[in-house]
């Protein structure tokens, strides 16, 4: 993605925060005066929904006017707003999480901004994967050692195993491909944008790695074709924050190469990105559900699963043995 198709949505400097409570403040000060006047039930309702589009529509258009300030990092732009306050990462527990956070965090610390970043955990597969969720935990205290105060708490919501991509597949299939899990994802995220005021959530989704036989594994909609990039599908304007995916059309070998460099390799040995679970009769997992696992236990990679063996290849292309 190029700087001029970021640039549709090029930074001033601006209190973006202060402006929004403002509008908020100035909104809901005309829906408590139509409240308390004289208008029929009915005209109050219709005045009141003009009011909410008004707000929804500024708020937007508030987010796109005073969009980003772009960071050049190793061949990719990492947007970030100066004025922003709080944003979050999806934080997985997986190597692209873990470093989308260091590297927003060490961009926030080398320009001293005043950002801090939450993390978000969406505990997924806690019958055959019950080592995710503390995984993540030892990865988020890592974080948390490494930068310091810039990152702030860690959020947690639950996804039922039986609405995983692994369990059912895609459930929407137009206008485009989802699964359970990403919408649960999607909405968790609005909700808690809105509890925290969030001014952005990223996300460290990456682009399938061109392996030499694709497996059937993978996540289908991860398939991007890198000459159809569209900066809307980077950075997304929701109604009161920005949806924010910068590693959508890299592979996985620059996101190893980024703990080479920012010399995070004890990062990188503490995340986990495999898929692979204890339902499988077969392979080193089978068995290894959640009555059978505690923390105490240390649990192997499965070596088998699409994600895997992305991660195995990564390592390869760098030159890294953990």
């Amino acid at each position: 993605m190029t700087k001029q198709q970021y640039d549709t949505y090029q930074y001033f400097d601006f209190d973006i925060v202060q402006y929004q409570k403002a509008l908020h403040s100035r909104v809901n000060e005309k829906i408590d005066a139509i409240r308390k006047s004289n208008m029929s039930g009915i005209e109050k309702q219709e005045e009141i929904r003009k009011l909410t589009i008004r707000r929804k529509d500024e708020n937007r258009s508030l987010l796109k006017k005073h969009g980003f300030h772009l960071h050049f990092v190793d061949g990719i732009y990492i947007p970030l707003n100066p004025s922003w306050e709080n944003i979050a990462v999806n934080l997985s527990g997986g190597a692209d999480s873990a470093v989308l956070t260091s590297i927003l965090a060490n961009i926030i610390q080398e320009n001293n901004y005043n950002i801090t970043i939450d993390l978000i955990t969406h505990n997924r597969g806690w019958r055959n994967r019950p080592w995710q969720l503390p995984i993540s935990k030892v990865v988020y205290n890592k974080l948390k050692d490494i930068w310091g105060d810039t990152i702030g708490s860690q959020n947690t919501n639950f996804i039922p195993p039986e609405l995983e991509h692994g369990a059912i597949g895609y459930i929407v299939h137009e206008p485009k491909k989802r699964s359970g899990d990403q919408i649960i994802v999607e909405k968790y995220n609005e909700y808690i944008a809105y509890e925290k005021n969030y001014q952005a959530i990223f996300t460290a989704i990456t682009k399938n790695a061109d392996l030499d036989i694709a497996p059937e594994d993978r996540m289908l909609n991860r398939d991007v074709d890198i000459q159809k990039a569209d900066i809307h599908d980077l950075a997304i304007c929701k109604t009161h924050f920005w949806e924010l995916h910068p590693f959508k059309y890299i592979e996985k070998d620059w996101v190893i190469k980024q703990y080479k460099d920012m010399e995070l390799l004890d990062l990188l040995k503490l995340t986990r990105s495999c898929e692979g679970d204890g339902s499988s009769m077969q392979g080193p997992l089978a068995g290894k559900d959640a009555f059978w696992y505690n923390s105490d236990k240390t649990v192997e990679e499965c070596g088998l699963c699409y994600w895997c063996r992305e991660k195995q290849w990564a390592l390869k292309e760098n030159s890294i043995e953990l």
